[in-house]
């Protein structure tokens, strides 16, 4: 069986029953076709013949909010890619979700934002001392292309530095 996985970041913190009815809204799906648990919690009692499973990890203040690691099946995908999951959470959720832009370098993100866009970022983590695991560690969006509301600004192109005027002409 071929299965469609995505990796994903959302900004701003939803709700199980938010991102179960998010993932059955974009994938044409009743909500209980859609397993959704935190990574943490009890994993017996999850029902994992269903279509979708979506596992969910809150991560410590910074600037993503939730780890998605989501199968989807390959009769519900049809022809969905990470990236369509991205957007189609985004735009029923409201919150920026980020997905790889490719394998290298692994900071390279695309924000799906909200209202449709695809923009370019990158994330790293902060390393805080929250111990070994990265996914406990925040993480911190930079190189955001152009202004997403729920990312951090990017950096205001400094005005060009005049050039020094020329050294006064020595006498002879």
């Amino acid at each position: 069986m071929t299965l469609l996985l995505a990796n994903l970041f959302v900004v701003a913190e939803r709700s199980p029953a938010q991102l179960r009815h998010a993932l059955a809204d974009l994938l044409d799906l009743p909500d209980d076709a859609v397993d959704v648990a935190h990574q943490d919690e009890d994993q017996e009692g999850r029902d994992w013949e269903a279509p979708v499973l979506c596992t969910y990890c809150p991560l410590p203040p910074g600037d993503l909010a939730l780890s998605l690691d989501i199968s989807v099946t390959e009769s519900a995908a049809g022809d969905l890619t990470e990236a369509d999951l991205a957007r189609g959470i985004a735009a029923r959720t409201g919150s920026s979700v980020l997905h790889p832009a490719e394998s290298f370098p692994p900071s390279a993100y695309w924000a799906a934002v909200p209202d449709g866009r695809v923009v370019r970022c990158g994330i790293e983590p902060i390393e805080t001392g929250y111990g070994a695991d990265a996914a406990l560690y925040p993480y911190r969006v930079y190189g955001v292309a152009e202004q997403v509301p729920d990312l951090p600004l990017p950096p205001t192109p400094s005005p060009p530095t005049p050039e020094p005027p020329p050294p006064p002409p020595t006498p002879p």
